[in-house]
């Protein structure tokens, strides 16, 4: 019968690390949900990007939450499993997406 491996605590800088991120996006997150909620948004005519851009945030967020227990985060800061690695690819992209339409739309108007 094989039992899973022992992985030694992770490094503490690395803990911190991944709390503090997964903090800034949760809060930017929050944020960003309220300012969409409350319509601070929508009257500059930018809801759909901010939407795209949320979801990514979201999805990052979710990304560092699970890196935060991960075992592989005693390797490295970047080796995690497929999954984690995956909805922050998935979060990184749609934020990038939102913004570059942004720009897209804002520099093609002027």
């Amino acid at each position: 019968m094989s039992t899973m491996p022992e992985f030694p605590p992770p490094p503490l800088i690395n803990i911190i690390f991944h709390v503090s991120v997964f903090l800034v996006s949760l809060i930017a997150f929050l944020i960003g949900i309220g300012l969409w909620y409350n319509r601070n948004i929508n009257h500059l005519g930018v809801s759909h990007y901010w939407r795209i851009f949320i979801t990514g945030v979201f999805f990052y967020a979710l990304a560092e939450f699970a890196d935060i227990f991960t075992p592989g985060l005693t390797a490295s800061l970047g080796v995690h499993n497929l999954i984690t690695e995956m909805t922050l690819l998935v979060g990184l992209s749609l934020i990038f997406v939102s913004l570059y339409r942004f720009l897209k739309d804002y520099v093609g108007q002027k």
